[in-house]
């Protein structure tokens, strides 16, 4: 089995990414930001916390901060709701593009076009950080177009 220099990806593993595909632990990675997701737009505070390690780096377009209580305190504020598009991925750092809703019931918000930045390491949520837009967190990201995953 042959290994691509800049990726690290083994041929196998490039040729199933080239189909949408995913490992197990990529698909575990990318279920973990989907309960993250759901618990979010729950409001389960708990639910959510109880997906990150103990030091998570929170951020978005107020600034970065770390820990647990950070990340509770904004989601019993932000009252979001949030809707993946698609999602790009590459050794347990994934973007979400999303769809997002702040306020309302659910319908009297205006929507936006986000991303969401998330790394995943051993099942827990290590960063997750919200940006304007997919391009952007891409960048941030070290991930491009060619990493988007299949949503199942």
């Amino acid at each position: 089995m042959t290994s691509n220099p800049l990726s690290g990806e083994s041929g196998d593993e490039a040729s199933r990414r080239a189909r949408g595909g995913a490992s197990r632990s990529e698909a575990a990675a990318v279920s973990v930001v989907m309960a993250f997701e759901r618990a979010v737009n729950a409001g389960d505070a708990d639910q959510v916390v109880g997906l990150a390690v103990q030091n998570v780096e929170v951020g978005g377009p107020r600034g970065r901060g770390h820990g647990r209580e950070l990340l509770r305190e904004w989601v019993e504020r932000a009252g979001i709701h949030l809707r993946t598009r698609r999602i790009f991925q590459r050794e347990g750092v994934i973007v979400a593009d999303q769809d997002a809703r702040w306020g309302g019931d659910g319908g009297d918000a205006e929507e936006h076009t986000i991303a969401t930045e998330f790394v995943v390491r051993d099942g827990r949520i290590e960063a997750v950080i919200r940006h304007d837009d997919v391009d952007t967190a891409l960048s941030a990201a070290g991930l491009h177009a060619a990493d988007e995953v299949a949503l199942r």
